[in-house]
C-alpha cells in the first residue's frame, strides 16, 4: 500500500479487532435492501475488497459507520491508480450505497455522510462496447443442439431458457428466473417482464424461440408457479415446483456450453448478442432499447459489438467525388 493510503486507514482498522453487530452493520443493512440476489452477491463482493485493502477480514468487521472523507479519498486514489474505471467505480458504488445506509441507521451525521461520498467517478478509456463476447449463429446452434441430445425434460427446459434468453428481448438472469407461468400469453405469445427497478416491458415470443417454449411447456404443465423451475435428476420437478435462482442459469450456460464446445461466455453475453444482432438486422436502437429494458438508447449502443464491420460497412457506404489528376 501507498504510505498516505495505509496512514490514513490505520487507526479506523485497529478500532474494530471483531466484526461489528449485525444489528448496527450498515453493511448487512445495505445488503438486505438490494432486491436482485445477483446485485447481492455482486456489491457484496466489492464491499469485501473493500475490507481487504483497509486491511481487515472482511465486510463484516469494517466499522463503515466510522468512515471519513480522509479514509474514502484515500480508498479512491487506491481504487484510481490500480484498478480498471468500471472496476473502480462499481466498487465505489458499493461504498456509496453502505454508507448511505449507515446515515439511514442514524450512524453518521448528515455532514459526514455527504464528505465521505463526495468523490469523483473515475476517468477511464472507454471500450467502444461493453465487455463480454458475441456468439455466432454457429455457436448458438450447438448450444441448442446440446440440449437437444439431452433427452430428459431438463433438455427442453435448458434450451427454452436458452431461447427466451437470446429471442425474448435479451433477458437479464433475474428476469429469467423471475417469470412466471401467468407471464406468457399462448394466444398473443406475449411475454411480460419485470425488470431492473420493477419496470415491465414486453416481448413476443416466436419462430424457433415459440417452438422451444412451446415444448417445455408440454413437459411442464400449466401448473401456476415460476415458469421455470428446478428439476431434479432425471427431470422430476423440485420440491415445491422450486424457482431457480439467478446463479443456476450461469451453471446452465457453462454446462450445455462445455457440453457444445463453445467457448467460455456469459449469461449476459447473450444478452449482448441479441442486442448486436438485432442491430446489425437493422432495428432502430430506440426499438432495441426498448425490447431489451434499456431506459437510455445510449446504453444500448454500447452493447453493439459489431466492431470493425460496422466501421468498415459505414466507410464502404460513403462516396469521394475524388479527381485524379490524370484523369483531367
Amino acid at each position: 500500500m501507498h504510505d498516505d493510503f495505509s496512514l490514513a486507514l490505520t487507526t479506523l482498522a485497529a478500532t474494530t479487532p471483531t466484526a461489528i453487530q449485525s444489528t448496527t452493520n450498515p453493511f448487512i443493512a445495505y445488503i438486505a435492501s438490494l432486491q436482485s440476489t445477483n446485485s447481492q452477491r455482486t456489491m457484496e463482493k466489492q464491499l469485501h475488497r473493500l475490507a481487504t485493502m483497509m486491511g481487515f477480514a472482511d465486510a463484516h468487521a469494517v466499522p463503515w459507520s466510522q468512515l471519513r472523507v480522509e479514509h474514502t479519498q484515500a480508498l479512491w486514489a487506491k481504487l484510481a491508480s490500480s484498478k480498471s474505471a468500471a472496476t473502480a467505480n462499481l466498487i465505489l458504488s458499493a461504498l456509496r450505497g453502505v454508507l448511505k445506509m449507515a446515515w439511514r441507521m442514524g450512524l453518521m451525521t448528515g455532514e459526514d455522510y455527504t464528505r465521505a461520498v463526495d468523490l469523483k467517478t473515475v476517468k477511464g478509456n472507454a471500450p467502444d462496447a461493453a465487455a463480454g463476447r458475441s456468439l455466432t449463429a454457429a455457436e448458438l446452434r450447438a448450444l441448442f443442439a446440446a440440449c437437444a441430445a439431452d433427452s430428459s425434460p431438463i433438455g427442453r427446459r435448458d434450451a427454452a431458457i436458452l431461447a427466451l434468453a437470446y429471442a425474448g428481448g435479451g433477458l437479464r438472469r433475474a428476469e429469467i428466473v423471475n417469470l412466471d407461468l401467468s407471464d406468457f400469453n399462448p394466444e398473443t405469445a406475449m411475454l411480460t417482464i419485470r425488470g431492473k427497478g420493477n419496470k415491465v416491458r414486453t416481448a413476443y415470443v416466436r419462430g424457433g424461440a415459440r417452438e422451444a417454449l412451446d415444448e417445455w411447456l408440454a413437459v411442464r404443465g400449466d401448473e401456476a408457479g415460476p415458469l421455470f423451475w428446478r428439476l431434479q435428476a432425471g427431470g422430476v420437478a423440485g420440491q415445491m415446483y422450486e424457482r431457480l435462482s439467478d446463479q443456476a442459469i450461469y451453471i446452465l450456460c457453462q454446462r450445455r456450453g462445455k457440453e457444445a464446445n463453445v467457448r467460455h461466455f456469459s449469461p449476459h453475453d447473450i444478452r449482448r448478442t441479441f442486442i448486436s444482432d438485432q442491430l446489425d438486422a437493422g432495428t432502430d436502437v430506440l426499438t432495441v432499447a426498448r425490447l431489451a429494458g434499456h431506459s437510455n438508447a445510449n446504453t444500448t449502443s454500447r452493447y453493439d459489438r459489431r466492431g470493425e464491420r460496422a466501421k468498415q460497412a459505414a466507410a464502404d457506404a460513403l462516396h469521394v467525388p475524388f479527381i485524379s489528376q490524370q484523369e483531367l
